[in-house]
């Protein structure tokens, strides 16, 4: 009996430090370091994304997005918009794009292999009863 409970105790006792070490041992690496937070990053094998909140009288977002390797990010939303992002599928990035004061965003697509927004899918309207 004493013997079984020792080798339970052994066994969670090297289960839990198995898994607790490796944990402990992970370093973050930072990619993107400006003056401003940012926030909600999104990111492809080939691509990073995310935005950067002002919380002024009329809050507002940009969102900044690079290849990744580069050090030269672009805005993705046109001037007098907010935009968060979405999700980066290859290099199509789907994003939250809204007008100052518009209390209903919509979705807007951009190929960020070429800094276009996608204008075949046009901006996902607010057409869905929800």
């Amino acid at each position: 009996m004493k013997g079984r409970l020792l080798l339970t105790l052994v066994c969670a006792l090297v289960t839990l430090s198995a898994s607790v070490l490796p944990a402990s041992a992970v370093t973050p690496v930072v990619v993107v370091h400006t003056d401003k937070p940012e926030l909600g990053p999104a990111a492809s094998t080939t691509y990073l994304a995310w935005f950067v909140f002002f919380p002024t009288a009329h809050p507002y977002a940009n969102l900044w997005a690079q290849p990744i390797g580069s050090d030269t990010p672009f805005r993705v939303n046109p001037s007098h918009t907010s935009a968060y992002t979405g999700g980066i599928d290859g290099s199509k990035l789907v994003y939250q794009l809204s007008e100052p004061r518009d209390a209903k965003p919509d979705i807007a697509m951009m190929d960020l292999s070429t800094c276009c927004r996608d204008l075949t899918s046009d901006i996902v309207r607010r057409t869905s009863a929800y």
